[in-house]
């Protein structure tokens, strides 16, 4: 294959793949784009992917219907297999893509209530060696979280038992070489007042799987609780790693208690591991003035010994600094009950970590309709100071294409601060390169997947109308 790289300003731009027309891999809507095709294949109708793209540990994968392809961060293929057809609509499939440690595992599952829980498991080794089987699990109406360690795909689920009062917790494991799954009962920490709220809660009082760290997983939990006697509440983010083998260490705690008062309001926290650090990013949004989500608190912790690093609150009239750029319009709270922002909770999508600067992305929607959703964007450096704003709009509603990005229609930096070293050196980031592409109309054909190593931040950017998948390495 000959390899086409391009240098374009600060910018190298590689084309890795072009698929054949036509294609839609999105619904073009007047309403929004969302998924389109189900399954691994293009001829069934539900809110699954024709394509879906994921960084892995040194390059991308890249997924179109019943192809996918591994590229390395010169544009090298390093493989390419094909995908079977095994789920169909009836069966609400659900799909996944994990990496790690050279693997890459396609899981596709059946949702249907009604039908017993199976799971195609697809293992593509570093050497592009493809095995393919079937598994019957007891996953059903389970959360669950799925990782790579040490090659074998591991799958970590919890589930009330309400007659022992307790929460089970079971480690599936796939080995890499045989393919054959083990299935082992973990003792995770739990306690009485979070079984009482886990029969409610699918999330935040069940063990969630946060990063893995070489050989092992790091799990977290967190949540506000009631301090008893008291008006007040302390949040509670507990910690613990474990081994490829369900073997539990290094239990930790986090204690925290926020200024509550009868007009502020703190909501459930996120939790994320920043690498480079070594430490603990815990955001959440928050109501400074009574009913009004209008503000945001950040903690910094050393994930070795929790140490609190740094507490640091931002209401959204601060952080978007209206006395810069008094022409623009916008909201300085979340809308109410937005369909984006569900429980005002920030997700995954919502977030960026860029690792070759060290620096944190936030994405906090200000407006939205059926048509369009406006945020703002603000981004923290490794010390958990604000040191940039803008303002975004995007067509439809962001947050059904899940890690892929959107082509705004419309992007402006309100405030960047130049002073600091850390800011003026920092190499370009992926959010910062996918915002300064804005266009001034709605364009749905255009999709990015940001990506971000220790050394060097990049791109893929989809063209959906020519069916053309680009790799840009930012400088």
């Amino acid at each position: 294959m000959l390899l086409l790289s391009i240098n374009v300003g600060a910018q190298q731009l590689i084309h890795l793949l072009t698929i054949p027309k036509p294609f839609t891999a999105f619904r073009k809507g007047t309403s929004s784009s969302i998924y389109s095709k189900a399954g691994w294949g293009p001829n069934i109708n539900s809110l699954t992917p024709r394509v879906a793209m994921k960084q892995s540990d040194n390059g991308v994968i890249i997924k179109v219907d019943y192809d996918a392809y591994q590229f390395d961060l010169e544009g090298k293929k390093v493989w390419q297999i094909k995908l079977p057809d095994v789920f169909n609509l009836n069966d609400m499939p659900n799909q996944e893509i994990i990496c790690g440690d050279g693997f890459t595992y396609f899981w596709e599952s059946n949702n249907n209530p009604i039908k017993k829980f199976k799971a195609s498991v697809i293992q593509v080794d570093p050497k592009g060696n493809k095995y393919e089987n079937v598994y019957e699990l007891d996953l059903k109406d389970k959360p669950y979280d799925l990782f790579v360690m040490d090659g074998n795909l591991c799958v970590q689920s919890s589930s009330l038992n309400k007659k022992n009062e307790s929460i089970e917790n079971v480690l599936h494991i796939i080995n890499r070489t045989n393919q054959t799954v083990s299935t082992k009962k973990i003792e995770l920490l739990f306690n009485a007042y979070e079984f009482q709220k886990a029969k409610g809660d699918k999330g935040n009082h069940y063990w969630n799987l946060l990063t893995v760290q070489g050989k092992d997983a790091i799990f977290y939990k967190a949540y506000f609780k009631d301090i008893e006697g008291t008006k007040k509440k302390k949040m509670v983010i507990q910690l613990l790693e474990m081994d490829g083998l369900g073997v539990v260490k290094n239990i930790k705690e986090i204690l925290f208690e926020p200024e509550f008062t009868e007009d502020r309001k703190f909501y459930a926290p996120t939790i994320v591991f920043n690498p480079k650090s070594n430490s603990l990013i815990v955001l959440g949004y928050l109501e400074i003035d009574k009913n009004k989500v209008n503000g945001l608190y950040l903690l910094r912790y050393d994930y070795a010994t929790v140490t609190l690093l740094d507490k640091k609150e931002f209401p959204f009239s601060v952080l978007l600094k209206p006395e810069i750029k008094t022409s623009i319009k916008t909201h300085y709270q979340i809308p109410s009950n937005p369909i984006t922002a569900g429980t005002f909770s920030i997700s995954e999508d919502d977030y960026s970590l860029d690792l070759t600067n060290d620096f944190i992305s936030l994405r906090i929607i200000t407006d939205y309709d059926l048509n369009s959703s406006s945020f703002f964007d603000v981004k923290f450096d490794k010390y958990g100071d604000h040191i940039q704003t803008g303002v975004s709009e995007f067509p439809g509603m962001v947050g059904y294409l899940r890690n892929i990005i959107m082509q705004p229609t419309k992007y402006e930096t309100v405030w960047t601060d130049k002073v600091r070293q850390n800011v003026a050196n920092a190499k370009s980031g992926s959010w910062n390169y996918i915002n300064s592409l804005a266009k001034g109309e709605k364009d749905k054909t255009i999709f990015w997947l940001a990506l971000s190593f220790s050394n060097k931040n990049g791109v893929v950017r989809f063209d959906e109308d020519n069916g053309q998948f680009d790799l840009i390495i930012l400088k």
